[in-house]
């Protein structure tokens, strides 16, 4: 549903703030629920960033810009080639703790 809040008017009375009314007099989706969803889409943004879920997308943007800049013209990493190529970067080290 697409939504255009300068169409919006707030309702008064008690939840003014939870609900809005169209021009045409209808009630629709809330700005509440607007903010929330937009909320729950920066959250999800940032649990993917962190959790490295999105490793393969941010790897593919940076190769589409460094071609755009005149990079090197390799092809990018398959999904399974760039999980593989993670794997052996990851374990290719000594990694002990003492």
């Amino acid at each position: 549903m697409r939504i255009e809040i300068g169409k919006w008017k707030r309702e008064k009375g008690r939840g003014a703030f939870l609900r809005a009314k169209s021009s045409n007099g209808c009630f629709g989706f809330s700005i509440f629920h607007f903010r929330f969803s937009i909320f729950l889409g920066r959250a999800w943004w940032w649990l993917r960033q962190v959790s490295g879920d999105d490793a393969y997308e941010n790897y593919l943007r940076r190769a589409v810009a460094g071609k755009a800049r005149g990079g090197k013209d390799a092809r990018p990493m398959s999904p399974e080639e760039f999980y593989l190529d993670a794997l052996r970067r990851r374990y290719a080290g000594v990694s002990r703790c003492c």
